[in-house]
């Protein structure tokens, strides 16, 4: 059985290569910023390269267009320890805990009581 010629096609990555260059740059910024987000989550993401093509019935040309979307993992991020004071508001002191330092200021960078 002989195998069957294929028409001859424009290369596709060929094609953005040439014509659309600053996709391709764009498209690997985004695997690598991708690639470490996804090291750092765990989790799976995606990069989706939509190219649209459309016919300009005034010029009779067709108008290339390409968008792209990644769909990253959101990194981790830490949960704060919170609780509700009586008026229902958060706080991160304890309203139940000892009140050793409540009428005293502390300073936040070095921890001084005042």
């Amino acid at each position: 059985m002989t195998e069957q010629q294929l028409p001859a096609t424009t290369d596709f990555a060929a094609f953005l290569a040439g014509n659309r260059p600053a996709t391709i740059a764009e498209l690997s910024t985004e695997l690598h910023d991708l690639v470490a987000r996804i090291q750092d989550a765990g989790e799976a993401g995606s990069i989706t390269l939509t190219v649209k093509i459309k016919p300009d019935p005034d010029l009779g040309v067709l108008l290339v267009t390409d968008e792209i979307r990644v769909r990253a993992p959101q990194r981790p991020r830490g949960a704060l320890l919170a609780h509700v004071d009586p008026s229902g508001n958060l706080t991160t002191d304890d309203p139940n805990a000892f009140a050793m330092f409540r009428d005293h200021a502390v300073n936040p960078r070095t921890g001084e009581v005042r």
